[in-house]
């Protein structure tokens, strides 16, 4: 964890802190606009923090942030008709739901387009604003900031300008998610994450009702997860997931190790191997095929990475080729087709599938995508990319934080990796020797999908 970050946390909780009796149906609106007002800081100014300015170990974060949040219990009486489960669409991916005893929250209408598995609701655009309460609210937040005692930070007019705005979306959210409850019976409420608005409201309200809250981890576990743990259980992928969350202090009995169902197709379908591949794509099967999956960042990090990978493979360009899949939310390539036809070796590839890539691949080149974790569990060499700094956003040392994983820190070294792969069969065994004891602690087991709904069904109210 960063400076930056450790200080925007320090800050955030100052947030909490301030502004902890602003409620809206017994709710703390600051927390639900957490996410916003943490990326807000990452970029802003160093100073403001005033008296709440002190050091807290990484071992008090989750008393500090997550056990403070105080719940008014709230009573429920639920309608008389079948009882639902709430999932985020993240959260139902691969699990065996039911159109009858589902129901998926959602943020956006195009949510609700893309998903047929169950119905789909969308709280914030389910009422309007309550513009009397909001006018209330609204004199509440002035009388604060104006207070002597506020941090300086929090008296700022751009700043209660972003809150006011943040807190009609957090109302609206607020009361949809009540109209949900008065209308179904809920049983249980399983998210993917509590980081962002809706996921915090969901956990909060359903823990003020007493309802089972439950996270499951979608992506890698990097610090943002700290603020999913407001639920009862985390349904962690492996052990070594469950020790990054309890470093937070966490307590280790909230933290269940089954997997996830999002990876249930790598070991139930059949993936094509480096012989299919290389005739799908049209490609010599005796040359080094190296995948290079590119992450959704700004277009001239994703040139630099690519520009070093070009160096690295260059001096081997009639043994290999690279095979650069564009992430889904890229709005361009890095480089044009024109420029990359240059290359021989590089070839820009949006199908087939990425699991076939993987799985015809000899090694595959990673940042900090679940794409390593995926092709560790099809037993495929990785090299971690480590050439920038964490982010508020990307832990770009996830991976090379573990000895067992091959990690490039600059060009140099990315150099000797690639060497040393295309020339040494003996480091390529000891690659995959290394990544096993990984695998064994970031995964726990292999079909996960059961065991996660039948752990749900055992909880539901």
């Amino acid at each position: 964890m960063n400076r930056r970050f450790y200080r925007a946390l320090m800050l955030s909780s100052a947030f909490f802190h301030t502004f902890r009796n602003v409620r809206y149906h017994g709710v703390p609106v600051a927390r639900a606009m957490f996410y916003s007002f943490h990326r807000r800081v990452m970029l802003g100014s160093k100073k403001g923090i005033g008296k709440r300015k002190m050091k807290i170990s990484k071992k008090q974060l989750y008393n500090w942030m997550i056990r403070s949040d105080k719940v008014t219990p709230v009573p429920y009486r639920k309608p008389k008709q079948r009882g639902k489960i709430i999932f985020s669409p993240e959260a139902a991916s691969g699990l065996p739901i039911s159109r009858t005893t589902s129901l998926i929250c959602a943020v956006g209408k195009h949510d609700r387009k893309k998903e047929r598995r169950a119905p789909v609701a969308v709280p914030s655009q389910m009422v309007g604003l309550n513009y009397k309460q909001y006018a209330a609210l609204r004199r509440k937040i002035i009388a604060i900031a104006r207070k002597k005692s506020t941090p300086a930070y929090f008296r700022n007019k751009l700043f209660i300008k972003w809150m006011l705005k943040e807190l009609k979306t957090v109302m609206k959210t607020i009361d949809g998610i009540r109209r949900l409850f008065a209308n179904h019976s809920i049983r249980a409420i399983v998210l993917h994450s509590s980081v962002h608005p809706l996921g915090y409201l969901l956990v909060h309200m359903g823990r003020q009702r007493g309802i089972p809250t439950i996270i499951l981890q979608y992506g890698l576990n990097d610090h943002y997860q700290l603020f999913s743990t407001y639920a009862r259980y985390y349904v962690a992928w492996g052990p070594f997931h469950k020790k990054r969350l309890t470093q937070y202090g966490v307590p280790s009995r909230k933290i269940v190790t089954l997997g996830n169902a999002r990876f249930d197709p790598i070991f139930k379908k059949k993936w094509v191997n480096k012989r299919k591949l290389a005739r799908i794509l049209r490609i010599s099967r005796r040359k080094w095929l190296f995948v290079y999956p590119e992450q959704p960042l700004p277009l001239k990090k994703n040139r630099k990475v690519l520009r070093m990978l070009i160096k690295a493979l260059q001096p081997y360009r009639r043994k290999v080729m690279l095979l650069v899949k564009p992430h889904p939310r890229q709005r361009k390539l890095s480089f044009p087709r024109r420029r990359l036809k240059r290359y021989r070796f590089i070839r820009v590839v949006r199908h087939p599938h990425l699991y076939h890539l993987i799985h015809g691949s000899n090694a595959v080149f990673v940042q900090f995508s679940t794409v390593g974790v995926e092709a560790i569990l099809m037993n495929r060499p990785v090299i971690a990319l480590v050439m920038f700094k964490n982010t508020v956003k990307h832990e770009h040392t996830y991976y090379s934080a573990s000895r067992h994983i091959t990690s490039a820190k600059g060009q140099k070294q990315l150099n000797k990796i690639v060497r040393r792969f295309v020339l040494s069969s003996r480091f390529r065994k000891n690659m995959l020797l290394k990544q096993r004891y990984y695998r064994k602690g970031t995964y726990s087991g292999k079909l996960a999908a059961r065991r996660i709904y039948n752990f749900i069904k055992a909880r539901c109210r």
